[in-house]
């Protein structure tokens, strides 16, 4: 589930589906967007409802952020000024497993906070509902208040904005219905501090509930309160798969650096308009992209806030013209950047073993995978294998899936290669030759044996092929036809650190993580 801190949400403009200008116009408004004189009100008694988000907003100076490219997007309310000021927001979880971690960060199993002043972002329908509610109430016009508050304001305003640009352009290029866009409060409490409430419809838990705050060394991390499908909200429905014929061609360069360009079908949907949102890690830069063979503009902004969440990037692709809905468009996307780090001598990691290629909401598509890399190292991806050759110093490895997947992962390292001919599926176990190693054909063989038990149990696999290989770590991770395995796996119980030898850790590193053994 991704969050509007983690840069994961897609906001929509609130006026339409109004053709917006290119995106770096945009930018240059976002970055000068400020409290707006003209519509800044002393208002009393005003309440919005999202979801089960109540926010009553009872005495204070509301103030409209300036149109981005003639869309309301932002608002700012505070009780500064006003002895009476005070405003609150009410979150009551549905769920007991939610209100019990609700309680566990505020000592309150249902939200009920106080709060000093709020930052409305939105896509929905709230700049028309409180309007609405400002031309019937006894309000006045308060210009003078924004003249005075902006200077402490625009600040804050302006780096909140661009902590979200790259949702905000996309807003302004989709066509979405307001009803199918967000609210999202940044609230400054009296007793909580600094908190925020989200909801997106969209989502299988549009309500979320949290804070970004730090864990115990010091690093930032956001805070998840708690997180529910509203009492009234209809039953969910998944996003339709979008994305089809996969095809990556990667040169990972001597320094670990890696250009790519992806290629893909991608079914636009009404919503779309103009715009396609695709999630990457912020490691890798989007060079250039072409919807349909002609050139796209390419938004792509690191977030402060997606970094400290260590969430997947999002970047935009707007095209000249609205997209055809329901059709698929042929799309090309060539990025760099590093994924990669040398961990030890021979020993390699993959930081972004799911982002270091576009994705975009739920997938199921045919992977066809290129690789070229130095020769002395060895590139283990998903799918069956096709060709691999060397010349010039350059490894090319190509590997190409036999039905369709929803992720797809790559592993590479020193390795030396084992492998049965003769098994049922074709097993591949990649080891590092460094280390003082089991023989990898145990290794090999229990997976084979797994592999052979599940089958009689069930059926057979789809695929014909599945490699396992080391990953530095205490961890293990599966991908399609393609296992990480914790390096610790591979070495001898006896020469494993001592403070790993103990029966549990032996049963983790030795039987656990190796899918289980097959007379379990």
């Amino acid at each position: 589930m991704l969050r509007l801190l983690s840069c994961g949400i897609t906001l929509a403009s609130c006026l339409g589906a109004a053709i917006a200008p290119k995106p770096a116009d945009v930018v240059a408004e976002l970055q000068h967007a400020t409290l707006d004189a003209t519509q800044t009100y002393r208002v009393r008694d005003l309440q919005l409802s999202r979801g089960d988000i109540r926010l009553y907003l009872t005495d204070g100076m509301l103030s409209f952020i300036t149109p981005i490219a003639g869309h309301t997007v932002a608002a700012v309310f505070t009780i500064a000024g006003s002895d009476t000021g005070d405003a609150e927001v009410l979150v009551l979880p549905p769920q007991r497993s939610e209100r019990a971690s609700l309680a566990s960060f505020t000592n309150s199993p249902n939200l009920d906070e106080h709060v000093t002043s709020v930052l409305l972002l939105f896509s929905d329908d709230t700049a028309s509902e409180l309007l609405d509610q400002i031309g019937k109430a006894p309000v006045r016009k308060a210009p003078a208040s924004a003249a005075e508050l902006g200077p402490k304001v625009n600040t804050a305003v302006e780096e909140v904005l661009s902590q979200v640009d790259v949702r905000l352009v996309g807003s302004l290029f989709d066509n979405h219905a307001p009803a199918a866009g967000f609210f999202y409060a940044l609230c400054v409490g009296r007793t909580l501090g600094n908190f925020d409430a989200l909801y997106e419809p969209a989502e299988f838990e549009p309500v979320s509930v949290g804070r970004l705050g730090a864990t115990a060394d010091g690093k930032p991390s956001f805070q998840l309160w708690t997180s529910f499908r509203p009492r009234r909200a209809p039953p969910f429905v998944p996003p339709p798969v979008r994305i089809a014929a996969y095809r990556i061609d990667t040169t990972i360069r001597p320094d670990l650096s890696m250009t790519a360009t992806a290629r893909f079908q991608f079914t636009s949907v009404p919503a779309d308009g103009r715009v396609l949102s695709f999630a990457m890690s912020e490691k890798l830069r989007v060079l250039s992209a072409r919807i349909d063979g002609t050139p796209a503009d390419v938004f792509q902004r690191n977030s402060p806030r997606a970094s400290e969440v260590k969430s997947p990037g999002t970047f935009l692709l707007v095209a000249a013209a609205p997209l055809a809905p329901g059709q698929p468009h042929n799309v090309e996307i060539t990025y760099e950047g590093s994924v990669i780090r040398q961990t030890g001598k021979g020993v390699y990691f993959v930081d972004e073993r799911s982002t270091w290629y576009p994705t975009s909401g739920a997938m199921l598509a045919d992977f066809d995978l290129t690789f070229r890399c130095p020769e002395h190292l060895r590139v283990v991806s998903t799918g069956e294998p096709v060709s691999e050759q060397v010349a010039a110093g350059v490894r090319v490895v190509r590997r190409k899936t036999q039905v369709p997947e929803h992720l797809t992962g790559f592993n590479l390292g020193e390795f030396e290669i084992a492998e049965d001919p003769r098994a049922r599926y074709r097993v591949e176990c990649f080891s590092e030759s460094a280390a003082p190693l089991e023989d990898p054909r145990q290794i090999l063989q229990q997976t084979e044996n797994i592999l052979d038990e599940y089958t009689r149990r069930w059926m057979p696999l789809p695929i014909h092929s599945v490699a396992v290989s080391p990953v530095p770590g205490y961890f293990g991770q599966g991908f399609p036809g393609l296992i990480y395995l914790s390096n610790l796996s591979y070495l001898r119980q006896e020469d494993r650190p001592a403070q790993l030898r103990n029966p549990r850790l032996d049963i983790f590193f030795s039987e656990m993580l190796q899918i289980g053994r097959a007379h379990v």
